[in-house]
């Protein structure tokens, strides 16, 4: 495809995180609900960003196109990125697979665990010399988030690009293609066996405080429910009835989503809900009659991880093909109150007669330390994008101590970047 390469393909392993004085990472151990569970807290949003272990850093780069494989890497703070000056993203695959053409865009909205591979073409800003990546996505992502702090978690990381001929004379080789991989869509799957509905529970207690999370009514120590056969191809339909966008992820497998639909009056359909479990008896078809969202362009491929959105729901053959043998929330803090890992994630037993899978990070580069933080992936890293980078051994060093006044500063360069209704199709 005749992409960016070697020094300028690079990856970008953004997280959030809280720090002590000392440089330690701070986790706030006191339970929200204390008389529940001494320590539980169900999200964590830190308002240090950091970039492969280093908090706020710049990156010097040529005035030429970049490949940049960006990963969220937080624990549940879904991120929607842009640089300062407008500068487009093209963007030419998505987790598992490349795009069957790239697509353009202006900003890009990544769930934890999601990756984009894009190229950034820093010679269309010809006057510039600092380009800034800025995150605007509010906290939890949801219904009722918070905006980040326009000087703290709203910043991500600076490029320093460089005058024409400073540091670099070769010429550009390098282009955006006009088509990826002609991946099969959703609409050339074969007859769906069997139609199945995945409702997500957020019980509060009586002060608004989030006590349970379930699936289909399920708790974490029930017993399998849905045993799918391998080779077989069933649609789900994921409806979301929680307060925030979950990241829907499937261990060994990727899955495509086809649109989302809004549920009208959904505080009367999630009490018919948690009272019936039922989705004919709560009268599904009559709430899920409101706006049709479209999937973002940039994410019709196959993937690892699809955003479902609070109170919706798709409908009309819109769906996401799963292989594997796991279903679960991408956001690590709900990662103990879901359903058991030995079999798919909302009881589902796995497609291998229900054996333990758990993904290692295959296909990720082994990556070691350098100096002044950061870390560097060996030679033989794959072509295609990364996937599931949090499960690589990877040990990211603590950014410069006091850092958080300290944006951009040169201790914490970046220089050496790494190049490391939802309706669902299941295919099995």
């Amino acid at each position: 495809m005749n992409l960016p390469s070697g020094e300028f393909d690079l990856h970008l392993v953004i997280a959030d995180r809280e720090f002590y004085e000392n440089g330690s990472i701070f986790m706030n151990t006191t339970g929200t609900l204390p008389d529940i569970h001494p320590q539980w807290q169900p999200e964590y949003f830190g308002m240090t960003m950091t970039v492969n272990g280093k908090a706020w850093p710049y990156l010097n780069v040529h005035r030429r196109r970049y490949r940049l494989r960006i990963l969220n890497a937080c624990n549940a703070r879904y991120l929607d990125i842009r640089f300062s000056n407008g500068l487009p993203f093209h963007v030419i695959a998505a987790d598992s697979s490349y795009l069957f053409a790239p697509v353009t865009v202006s900003h890009l909205v990544l769930s934890p665990a999601e990756i984009f591979d894009v190229v950034v073409d820093f010679s269309l800003a010809p006057t510039a010399t600092e380009i800034e990546l800025l995150n605007s996505a509010p906290y939890p992502y949801g219904l009722n988030g918070t905006a980040p702090d326009p000087n703290l978690d709203g910043k991500v990381m600076k490029f320093n690009v460089a005058p024409y001929g400073q540091l670099d004379d070769t010429p550009d080789n390098s282009k955006v293609p006009e088509h990826g991989v002609p991946y099969a869509n959703v609409s050339a799957l074969p007859p769906t066996m069997m139609t199945r509905y995945i409702v997500l529970y957020e019980n509060m207690t009586t002060d608004n405080k989030t006590m349970n999370l379930y699936i289909n009514g399920l708790r974490l120590e029930d017993p399998v429910t849905e045993t799918p056969r391998s080779g077989t191809t069933e649609l789900w339909h994921v409806i979301n009835l929680t307060g925030d966008n979950h990241p829907l992820h499937v261990h060994l497998g990727t899955l495509q989503a086809i649109q989302m639909r809004e549920l009208i009056d959904p505080l009367t359909f999630k009490d018919c809900m948690i009272k019936n479990n039922n989705t004919n008896t709560c009268n599904l078809l009559q709430h899920a009659v409101g706006a049709t969202l479209p999937v973002p362009e940039e994410e019709k491929t196959w993937k690892n991880v699809v955003k479902v959105p609070p109170n919706f729901v798709t409908s009309g053959g819109g769906g996401v093909l799963f292989r594997g043998d796991q279903l679960h929330d991408q956001e690590q803090q709900h990662e103990h109150v879901q359903p058991p890992p030995a079999r798919r994630r909302r009881h589902v037993a796995g497609a291998r007669g229900g054996e333990d899978v758990e993904e290692r990070g295959e296909g990720a580069a082994e990556l070691r330390d350098v100096g002044g933080g950061g870390v560097l992936a060996r030679g033989d890293q794959p072509v295609l994008p990364l996937r599931r980078h949090h499960r690589a051994r990877v040990r990211l060093p603590l950014p410069h101590p006091g850092s958080r006044g300290q944006r951009y500063d040169q201790a914490t360069q970046a220089d050496e970047m790494v190049t490391t209704t939802h309706s669902i199709y299941c295919a099995w």
